[in-house]
This record gives structure tokens, sequence and C-alpha cells, in this order.
């Protein structure tokens, strides 16, 4: 869902709630650790950028941890920075405890290029320079069709990341505010 003309002068406001929002996990520490993660991968198919071109046979790597509850509103999905990978972020977030498996549906995704998922090192279709360029958007629509179209979420509870993980954060807030930020509120 995108802002309407109405809704941007808010946008400080959201991005701001939401900014406190994503870091209230950071104080779990001290909660029991959860399972594991298995690396997973989801074909994604044809994956249209904000530039025009696509990404063919375009593949999202995640790993997983905790349950969804009932009323599937406990998943917190966590993209990684620059270069990371999911198990390094496994161990930033689960291992060490700051997200609780036991309290929360915790989704640690690849990011688009990180060489886990699609990324010019490991596309067949479209190696190395041949891979087309892709924005922060581009990893953030991946990652949103991952949780709906395969996991099937229909709400996040929060979106954590670092470095260029908490700009694909950003980027969550702009592009998908009222489909999670502000339920977060209620």
């Amino acid at each position: 869902m995108k802002l309407t003309s109405a809704q941007r002068p808010f946008l400080p406001l959201l991005l701001l709630t939401a900014a406190a929002i994503a870091f209230l996990p950071f104080a779990a520490l001290g909660q029991s650790a959860g399972a594991e993660g298995a690396q997973q991968f989801a074909e994604l198919g044809s994956c249209k950028l904000e530039s025009g071109q696509q990404i063919t046979d375009c593949r999202i790597g995640y790993r997983t941890w905790g349950k969804l509850n009932a009323a599937g509103t406990n998943a917190v999905l966590a993209p990684t920075w620059f270069t990371g990978n999911s198990d390094g972020l496994s161990n930033a977030l689960v291992q060490s405890k700051i997200v609780d498996p036991a309290k929360y549906f915790v989704i640690v995704v690849d990011a688009l290029g990180d060489g886990v998922s699609s990324s010019p090192s490991n596309s067949k279709s479209q190696p190395r320079m041949q891979f087309p360029a892709f924005t922060t958007r581009d990893m953030v629509n991946t990652e949103y069709r991952l949780a709906t179209e395969v996991l099937k979420l229909k709400h996040l509870h929060a979106v954590i990341g670092i470095s260029m993980g908490g700009m694909q954060t950003f980027e969550w807030m702009v592009d998908y505010p009222i489909s999670w930020i502000l339920r977060c509120l209620s």
C-alpha cells in the first residue's frame, strides 16, 4: 500500500513511531533462545524492478525461528546488511537472544545481492554484468513477496535491521506503512 497525499504529512511521525517500535525487540535481552533455523529458499519467478528491468528466476534465501501465533500477529522480519547473510544475522538476533523465538515468529531474509539470494555471483540466467541493477525498494519488494506470497502473512509485528538492513526497514515504512506500522500501534 502506498501513501496517499493525505497521509504524507504524517510520514515523519510514522517514521519516528516505527523506528521506536523497530527497536523495542532489542529490550528482549536475556530471554530464552530458540532453535536454529535451516536455510530455505523462496522461488519468486520474475521480479520486476523499479527500473523496469527484471530479475529472472528470482530466488530469496531466508531462515525462520519460532511459530506464528493463532492471530498471525507476532512475525518479525529482519533483512540482512550489505554483504551479510541470514546465518550471520541469526547469530546477532536469535542466538544472542535479542529477538525471542519463543514469543515471535522470526524471519531473517537474505537480501538481494548478498550471494545467497539472487545475485550477480550466483545467477545462471543473468550472471555478473548481465544482472540488473536494483534498489533498496526492489529488495523490500522481494521481501514483501516472500512474506505475503510464500509465508502467507497478512501482518508483521515489526521489521528490524542494522546497516543496510536498517535502510530496508525504512523502505518498508515508506512502501508498506499501513500494512504493519499502524497495526503495531493498536
